[in-house]
């Protein structure tokens, strides 16, 4: 009868320590200094990290990443351009390096004399209004973020024959978000065809939400 009682009262010893360390565990990756927030995994996410240009961002593991510029000498670099697979990722055109649905990141360098963030986003707002037939603004807001540097974004809808899309831009100078004339933006422009956006939108907001600016840029 002891021996059982010394059994149990082991059994209970073991249990209450397991209990207790997996309750540490759990408090240490919760807590742990080291892990920011950003850089934890999300489900279904992978974390793109460009030191040459000093950014991190998340995208959907199941898309493909494809980086380079897509048409060297222009005053437009791309740095890298994000893709799903199979039909949302179809290219009907030669014309457009993007698919159906597409995210890219990239550096618009026609800024000669230098421009405030605000006199680059309004030349590209008249353009884009400027463009009739082709694109039709929904919103522009000169005050919001990318990163945590202050951004313009717009959203448009844009048709290229006779398929319909809506485009996403969000922009800040780059690579001194602070000054108050920069002649180099950043960009990071989203497409999709009309009919994924509902599935697509939130996708992307959760990419440009995650979108951070490193200390490491080579630039």
């Amino acid at each position: 009868m002891k021996l059982n009682f010394c059994v149990i009262g082991i059994l209970i010893s073991v249990f209450t320590l397991i209990i207790f360390l997996n309750n540490q565990v759990e408090v240490k990756g919760s807590s742990d200094p080291g892990q920011s927030a950003f850089l934890q995994k999300r489900e279904g996410f992978l974390l793109y990290n460009n030191t040459e240009y000093g950014f991190q961002m998340l995208y959907p593991k199941d898309w493909s990443v494809i980086e380079g510029d897509t048409e060297p000498g222009d005053y437009v670099t791309n740095i890298v351009m994000f893709e799903p697979l199979g039909e949302k990722g179809k290219h009907f055109s030669k014309k457009y390096p993007c698919g159906e649905v597409c995210l890219g990141v990239m550096t618009d360098n026609s800024a000669f004399g230098g421009l405030t963030l605000q006199q680059y986003s309004d030349n590209l707002y008249n353009n884009l209004k400027a463009e009739k037939g082709q694109s039709k603004s929904i919103e522009y807001n000169t005050n919001s973020k990318l990163g945590d540097k202050k951004a313009f974004e717009m959203l448009d809808e844009v048709k290229q024959g006779n398929r319909e899309y809506i485009e996403k831009m969000t922009g800040t100078a780059y690579p001194d978000p602070d000054a108050y004339e920069s002649k180099t933006f950043l960009d990071v422009q989203f497409k999709t065809r009309d009919k994924y956006s509902d599935e697509m939108l939130p996708l992307v907001n959760t990419m440009i939400d995650s979108f951070k600016f490193t200390n490491n840029s080579t630039q």
